[in-house]
C-alpha cells in the first residue's frame, strides 16, 4: 500500500504502522508492505480486518488510516480422521455368511478440518498388509466395504481389514 503526503521535508516523511494486537500478527515496512509474522491456520482464522496508519514527521502529526482485509487462502494441511460410532474407534459390520460377491457390508467414512471440499477429499484403500483383502473391496470414494465372494463361516475366520 502506499500513502501520499504533499508537504516538504518532514511534513511529507510518512511512518507506517499497525496499531494494537494485530501488530503481532502482521507487519508493514516503511515502504508499505504488509507481511504476516508467522503462519495463520485457516481452520482458526479465515480472514484478518485491520487498520494501517499513515502517520506523516510534521508538527503537529498527520496520520491517515486504510482498513486492510487479509483472506486465508486453505490449504490441505489436516489429517483424516475416521468417524466410528464405536468407543474404541473401530468399525464392526456383520454379513450373513453365503451372501452372493459384491454384497455392502458396510460404510467406513472420515472427516478433517479443511473446510474447502477441494482440501477435504478422500481416497478410502485397505491397508497394504490386510490379510482380508481376498474377501473384501474398498470403494475409494464412498467407503463402502464391498464382499468380493460368497463367505463361508465354517471355512475361514474373518478378520476385518485395516482401512487407511
Amino acid at each position: 500500500m502506499t500513502a501520499t503526503d504533499w508537504d516538504d521535508g518532514n511534513n511529507g516523511r510518512i511512518e507506517y504502522s499497525i496499531p494494537g494486537s494485530m501488530a503481532v500478527t502482521f507487519h508493514v515496512d516503511q515502504r508499505g508492505v504488509v507481511s504476516a509474522q508467522d503462519s495463520v491456520d485457516r481452520e482458526r482464522y479465515d480472514n484478518f480486518r485491520f487498520p494501517v496508519l499513515a502517520v506523516d514527521h510534521g508538527v503537529p502529526r498527520r496520520t491517515g488510516s486504510t482498513l486492510v482485509i487479509v483472506s486465508v487462502a486453505d490449504v490441505d494441511d489436516e489429517k483424516p480422521r475416521f468417524m466410528s460410532d464405536s468407543d474404541d474407534g473401530r468399525y464392526r459390520f456383520n454379513v450373513t455368511e453365503n451372501e452372493p460377491a459384491d454384497t455392502k457390508v458396510g460404510y467406513v467414512s472420515a472427516e478433517d478440518r479443511d473446510g474447502l471440499a477441494e482440501n477435504n477429499a478422500f481416497i478410502y484403500a485397505f491397508d497394504g498388509g490386510s490379510s482380508s483383502t481376498n474377501e473384501f473391496s474398498i470403494d475409494p470414494h464412498s467407503g463402502a466395504i464391498i464382499t468380493r465372494r460368497p463367505l463361508d463361516r465354517e471355512v475361514m475366520l474373518i478378520r476385518a481389514p485395516s482401512v487407511g
